[in-house]
């Protein structure tokens, strides 16, 4: 079959449209899926930052101070987001050590971190860390 001149230039500019087409797709397809994988970890990074902003809070509010296991747990209640669920466990070097917030859950994404803190007493100052978990439901 012989081709004249200006088909030659036909064919080169189809399948040059051809192959931008093709990598269009694949960019497409991959920013997509990009964008879904990096979803999820922001998701979790900010479970993980309402979790030391309420342990946050609850120390500069002093609640992390008290011994009083109804405290805490007042305190808790009255300064978590709603949709989030938040769990402290309180230990100290010469105790006690609290635990307060709800039960974890068995399944889901479970956001954890722990706050060094002291503990001012009358007579001694604890040294206490103060480890969070908390979730979305």
């Amino acid at each position: 079959m012989k081709l004249l001149s200006g088909n030659k230039g036909v064919i080169f500019t189809l399948d040059m449209a051809f192959a931008v087409i093709i990598a269009v797709i694949i960019l497409s397809f991959s920013t997509y899926y990009i964008i879904k994988s990096d979803e999820g970890i922001l998701n979790k990074g900010q479970i993980n930052r309402v979790g030391s902003d309420i342990t946050a809070l609850l120390d500069h509010l002093g609640i992390l101070d008290s011994t009083n296991q109804d405290i805490i747990r007042l305190g808790i209640q009255n300064n978590k987001i709603s949709f989030y669920h938040y769990r402290l466990k309180i230990e100290c070097d010469s105790g006690p050590n609290l635990e307060s917030g709800e039960n974890l859950p068995s399944n889901g994404f479970i956001g954890s971190g722990q706050r060094v803190f002291v503990r001012n007493r009358i007579t001694t100052i604890d040294n206490c860390i103060a480890k969070y978990w908390v979730w979305v439901m």
